[in-house]
């Protein structure tokens, strides 16, 4: 095959066509990429929606957040959602503005969004713990939040707002691993 053979229906060189596919690199676990953000919220869930609801829409979540690099978990409750969402900024950002405008929840309070220099759910898509689950994660929420009447402010970022949120994290990633190990098992 000589330099100006046809390849692909194009007239270059083959070296020339492979210099010119680039791939972009993947955000995942790279170290100060500086667009990998973790948003983390908490919202209530209205009355009328089932665990059997959740969990539809956590197994729909998982398709497009694999499609858009997107890792996280969902923790619910009987009456919140607490989430934690880890990805490239532009479709966090994206992903958030449509979760907010979704009816099944409402009370948004954005508890924390920074850059990261690794994902905590990397193995996950979208990972999901339900109440029954673990009740210390729902205690955990409760005392990070408050309580109905008593919610903490909008601007909470004391040092010990910060290690209550990373434990709850921690936390959930626990309970995720437990139930990977079970399942192994019991394979």
């Amino acid at each position: 095959m000589d330099e100006n053979e046809c390849v692909l229906g194009f007239e270059w060189p083959i070296w020339k066509i492979m210099s010119s596919l680039t791939v972009a690199p993947s955000t995942e676990n790279v170290p100060n990429h500086p667009s990998l953000v973790q948003l983390t919220y908490v919202s209530t869930r209205v009355a009328h929606l089932q665990d059997d609801d959740i969990i539809e829409m956590v197994i729909k979540a998982n398709y497009a957040n694999r499609r858009d690099d997107i890792t996280g978990c969902l923790w619910f409750g009987p009456r919140r959602f607490f989430q934690v969402l880890e990805g490239p900024q532009d479709k966090i950002n994206r992903l958030y503005r449509k979760i907010r405008s979704d009816t099944r929840h409402y009370g948004f309070k954005l508890i924390s969004y920074s850059t990261i220099e690794e994902r905590q759910f990397s193995r996950w898509s979208l990972a999901h713990v339900a109440h029954q689950e673990d009740q210390v994660i729902e205690q955990l929420i409760l005392d990070y939040t408050g309580s109905d009447s008593h919610p903490v402010s909008e601007q909470s970022t004391s040092v010990s707002e910060k290690n209550l949120l990373q434990r709850i994290i921690d936390r959930l990633r626990e309970t995720l691993l437990k139930q990977a190990d079970s399942s192994a098992t019991s394979d």
